[in-house]
């Protein structure tokens, strides 16, 4: 559902929406605090992604001056799609690889996601191993 002259959804860009996808709604400033990069740069993202219809603005029920940004259903198809296509394009590029050799560099991206992390909170680990709510560890 993008604009004809989107020819391509830049990295940044799918960067925001799967941000808004996994974590919206949010008011942009939170977005750009999660995403650690600038308001500016958020905005003009949000900018795109609306006018392609991927994502949408909708009033703040906790203070209506406000606006919370989230991902709308083409948005999300798309997401998925960019994602099984990543998915496919990885495991192509892997598939000499051994089960071992693959879950080596598993861990090890883990490990660098959390050293890039650790001074902001949960990290890719944390999140994958935590007990879902209303269960027990």
């Amino acid at each position: 559902m993008l604009r004809e002259d989107s020819t391509q959804c830049s990295a940044l860009r799918a960067t925001v929406l799967a941000a808004v996808a996994d974590h919206g709604p949010l008011r942009p400033s939170a977005l750009a605090e999660h995403l650690r990069i600038d308001g500016s740069v958020v905005s003009r993202q949000l900018h795109c992604l609306d006018a392609d219809g991927l994502v949408e603005r909708i009033a703040d029920p906790a203070d209506g001056r406000a606006q919370l940004v989230r991902v709308t259903t083409p948005g999300r198809d798309y997401l998925d799609g960019l994602r099984r296509r990543a998915g496919s394009a990885l495991a192509g590029r892997l598939a000499g690889w051994s089960d071992d050799d693959v879950g080596t560099l598993a861990g090890l991206l883990l490990r660098l996601e959390n050293s890039l992390t650790v001074e902001h909170g949960p990290t890719v680990a944390d999140r994958v191993t935590a007990p879902e709510k209303g269960t027990t560890a």
